[in-house]
């Protein structure tokens, strides 16, 4: 699983333009907990255009890699606060939820 993040930063490098990926992709980072993932986005602007254009991308990596794998995609820094989180889980359901912590 810890292998996870640097081949989905791979595949998104191939198929994004350099402008794109340095953008959006390269200022987030993840830590692994389990079955979980987390993707930190350094600001809510990011965390948003992560959200709606390539969450569903880093999803589908996730279920190649591990089919019972759970993104999410959260404000703040690996080693830092957590303000906000964005819950895609990967399941039959496919649910999305959203919860505020302090």
């Amino acid at each position: 699983m810890e292998n996870f993040w640097p081949a989905c930063l791979s595949k998104f490098e191939k198929e994004l333009s350099a402008q794109q990926f340095n953008t959006w992709i390269k200022p987030l980072h993840t830590e692994v907990s389990g079955d979980a993932v987390r993707v930190f986005a350094p600001n809510r602007f990011v965390m948003q255009w992560v959200k709606d254009r390539f969450l569903k991308k880093i999803e589908q990596f996730a279920l190649e890699h591990k089919p019972d794998m759970q993104i999410e995609l959260v404000l703040g820094e690996a080693t830092g606060k957590t303000v906000q989180t964005e819950t895609a889980k990967k399941n039959n359901s496919r649910k999305q939820s959203c919860r505020s912590r302090s």
